[in-house]
């Protein structure tokens, strides 16, 4: 009949909101240290916009906005910051709505063993 002959287990993993916040923010600094800002001139170089729908995403329309002279480099990062706490929220807020979903809550230091024992006694 070609249909799955087994249940899904959707298992989420959630963590403080500060520490997710750190998170994101450390993320952001290090898309920096990368090379984000050349990464987005060479697309500028060629030819590619932040009116394409792919690059008018979180970071890259900042950037654009930031060699437009738009935005300062301070007001760039923490744009970018803001705005990826948002999608983040928004993120959450979108899986939560799913009642399948078991949620475990992720604690600094956890073993990752821990963690794993938890969702299989789940299964």
């Amino acid at each position: 009949s070609g249909r799955a002959e087994f249940n899904p287990l959707y298992v989420g993993l959630n963590v403080d909101r500060d520490v997710l916040y750190q998170q994101i923010n450390l993320r952001v600094d290090q898309m920096f240290e990368k090379g984000l800002v050349a990464e987005v001139v060479h697309l500028q170089e060629m030819g590619y916009s932040a009116n394409m729908n792919a690059l008018n995403t979180v970071g890259y329309k900042e950037v654009f906005s930031f060699l437009d002279k738009k935005l300062s480099e301070t007001e760039m990062i923490e744009l970018i910051k803001r705005n990826s706490r948002r999608y983040a929220k928004r993120q959450l807020t979108w899986f939560r709505a799913n009642s399948q979903i078991h949620w475990n809550t992720l604690y600094p230091d956890q073993p990752i063993a821990e963690i794993v024992g938890r969702i299989l006694t789940k299964i």
